[in-house]
């Protein structure tokens, strides 16, 4: 994960249960100048989305995660 770049820079969030699929994602939007976060699963991305000061720009999501909850 990086690093604030400024408070301009947009954010995204990249939530997918596989580790390989979720690192190309993550340097795939990182490419296109956004700040990433990801998780492995959603109770992971909403906590990092619920922490964050500023709002989020891009969320990319697998639809089907493991658990009660899923990525629609």
């Amino acid at each position: 994960m990086l690093t604030s770049r400024s408070p301009d820079t947009p954010i995204a969030a990249i939530v997918e249960d596989m580790p390989l699929l979720r690192i190309q994602t993550r340097e795939a939007v990182e490419e296109l100048g956004f700040e990433a976060r990801d998780a492995a699963s959603v109770a992971e991305a909403l906590s990092i989305i619920e922490a964050m000061t500023r709002p989020l720009s891009l969320l990319v999501t697998d639809v089907e995660m493991p658990g009660e909850r899923h990525g629609v």
